[in-house]
């Protein structure tokens, strides 16, 4: 199974600015989660690019600044997911920012049940309660550019070693798409028949 796929976006360098802007001040603490404020204009120019690659525009932003979290841990392990919908996020659009050099996302499976809790910024999210030993499938370091991710299934992060903060932007796009059709729509590959 593919579990990210890059995904270069023209407005990266903005939504970059804007991310390391909003968490500035974010020093202190071993985890960040903000909303992404963004203006009428830029939401529009990045909605813009997304219309071009046949795809729905921009549910929500969240940024997840994060550091000390250095090893994978099944624990730790969530399912995104969006009360306001009552679903589970299927794919989220992972832009790095910054400190993502020698940090990964990371893929577990195994046997599971699923329980909402909420993060400080009132977003919700499912936490993974294992019932069988789960077993890593990847491990994905998301540096150079944007990409796809599958966010539907048992994953987390970790930092680097070194102690500095892993930020990044999620993106969720309105509809919910999969993200074999958002690979589709975008780059006209069909996953079903690889």
């Amino acid at each position: 199974m593919i579990y990210s796929y890059p995904f270069p976006l023209k407005f990266e360098k903005v939504l970059k600015e804007l991310t390391l802007e909003t968490m500035k001040d974010c020093n202190t603490d071993p985890i960040y989660v903000r909303s992404l404020n963004i203006d009428d204009n830029n939401l529009n120019k990045l909605n813009e690019e997304l219309v071009e690659y046949n795809l729905p525009p921009v549910s929500n932003f969240l940024i997840f600044k994060r550091r000390k979290m250095t090893f994978i841990n099944r624990f730790n392990t969530h399912v995104d997911y969006t009360e306001f919908a009552g679903e589970i996020i299927k794919s989220s659009i992972v832009v790095p920012v910054e400190g993502c050099k020698n940090s990964y996302m990371y893929y577990m499976t195994g046997e599971y049940q699923l329980e909402t809790k909420f993060l400080p910024n009132g977003n919700a999210y499912k936490v993974v309660h294992w019932t069988s030993t789960p077993h890593l499938t990847q491990k994905v370091e998301i540096v150079e550019q944007p990409m796809l991710c599958r966010v539907d299934i048992p994953h987390d992060a970790i930092s680097d070693t070194a102690g500095n903060y892993r930020t990044i932007l999620s993106i969720r796009l309105q509809t919910n798409p999969t993200f074999e059709e958002i690979i589709y729509n975008r780059f006209n590959i069909d996953l079903s028949i690889s």
